[in-house]
């Protein structure tokens, strides 16, 4: 942990203060704890934020003889031992305040902190993000979106190779918190923003979370109620929107062919993981990953049936699923089976229904309202039916297949 120290001096009105670094062991217990003393006078030096080394060890940010709004940005690798290996004064610019670090996968370093935007305005800052090599060599920086008093709060390389990072905007007279995206060169993809429309906000840390979201905590100021933590969480986006998936369909009967329009929201395909679909045509075609939300696509079925879209939209971790269910081409004709005699008619007390060709199928009989008074299984190439207990009268009846085809309908009398 990483803060400053401000020795006794009963001789000094406002002593200077001094980075003050202490490790401990997973039990909390000291393992040794070291005061810089070359940092700080005549003002104030603090550990502003420490990362692990890739080759082990630690970097450190410090900022070194601040005063107010102003003071030196240091950057340092120590050994386990706290002892100082090598380090670099990094100039930000006019009346610099220092911010956080990052240590990229390649071991690179990201800074982030402010400058003013004037001198006779120091308030008014206009945020920096800075990458350096392993050795502290700069290789570019840039102006940053931030704003405010408080510039930047923290940044965080983002799987793509770009980065994320939290921090303030002043707006219409309040600060309010800002979500930016950069990608690899520094250029910015994004911004989010969120807090007050009328009061102040600041965000002071970020950290990743394990389902690709970030956590951001600060401090919401509400007048006349006073100060109070701030946290926010956003997916890898910076959004707390989670995705909607949608599509429409067309469909060419004659032709087998469905075209689906890609409607989803809250999708931004800018990033990795920012929003990508994958769709099952539900025909056991392999399933087709695709990256915008304004693709239309063309699928050609391979013959008449009931099919079951399903599109996924996913942003992040998360995942919004829609399916819809599809009637496509025209059903084929029904099979003919010749001779299919129904007889005898009028009937009596039995119905015979006979084919030259075996039938698997089943006879309705609906009455002259079209009402059903029964069901018969036909199979082989002859069936009796017991017709004794229905009143004599006109009846209708209708033979289907299992396919839910009409083989043969017609009329029959039963006559007592």
């Amino acid at each position: 942990m990483g803060g400053e120290i401000q020795p006794y001096d009963s001789t000094v009105v406002a002593p200077p203060t001094h980075p003050y670094l202490i490790k401990l062991d997973a039990a909390g217990n000291k393992l040794w704890d070291t005061i810089y003393y070359q940092y700080g006078a005549p003002y104030y030096a603090w550990v502003r934020d420490i990362k692990l080394c890739p080759t082990g060890g630690y970097y450190l940010l410090m900022a070194d003889k601040y005063n107010y709004y102003d003071g030196n940005s240091v950057i340092a690798k120590i050994d386990e031992d706290g002892v100082i290996l090598n380090q670099e004064t990094i100039d930000y610019g006019l009346e610099e305040n220092t911010g956080a670090m990052a240590v990229m996968s390649n071991g690179d370093i990201i800074l982030t902190g402010s400058i003013v935007n004037n001198a006779s305005t120091p308030t008014q800052r206009t945020g920096l993000v800075i990458r350096l090599n392993s050795n502290f060599g700069e290789i570019w920086r840039k102006t940053s979106e931030f704003k405010g008093v408080s510039a930047c709060g923290n940044i965080a390389q983002t799987p793509d190779g770009g980065y994320l990072a939290t921090g303030c905007n002043i707006a219409n007279g309040n600060v309010g918190v800002e979500v930016v995206k950069y990608n690899v060169g520094g250029g910015v993809k994004w911004v989010r923003h969120y807090g007050s429309a009328t009061q102040d906000d600041y965000i002071f840390d970020m950290i990743p979370t394990a389902d690709g979201g970030y956590i951001s905590c600060g401090r919401a100021v509400r007048t006349p109620a006073g100060y109070f933590p701030y946290l926010l969480k956003v997916n890898c986006m910076g959004l707390l929107t989670e995705p909607q998936a949608n599509f429409t369909t067309q469909i060419d009967t004659a032709a087998l062919l469905v075209t689906l329009q890609n409607a989803s929201q809250y999708t931004y395909p800018d990033s990795l993981d920012g929003g990508h679909y994958i769709w099952d045509f539900g025909d056991g075609t392999p399933p087709l990953q695709t990256q915008n939300t304004t693709d239309t696509l063309l699928h050609t079925y391979p013959q008449y049936g009931t099919y079951t879209v399903t599109l996924k939209a996913i942003v992040c971790t998360d995942t919004s699923t829609l399916q819809q269910t599809l009637t496509v081409g025209y059903p084929p004709p029904p099979p003919t089976i010749e001779g299919i005699v129904v007889s005898p008619n009028p009937a009596t007390n039995q119905l015979f229904i006979n084919s030259q060709e075996p039938l698997q199928a089943n006879l309705v009989l609906y009455n002259a309202l079209g009402q059903k008074v029964g069901t018969t299984t036909l199979s082989g190439n002859s069936t009796q039916i017991n017709v004794a207990n229905l009143p004599s009268g006109i009846y209708l009846y209708q033979i289907i297949n299992p396919q839910n085809q009409t083989l043969q309908y017609g009329k029959v009398s039963i006559l007592h």
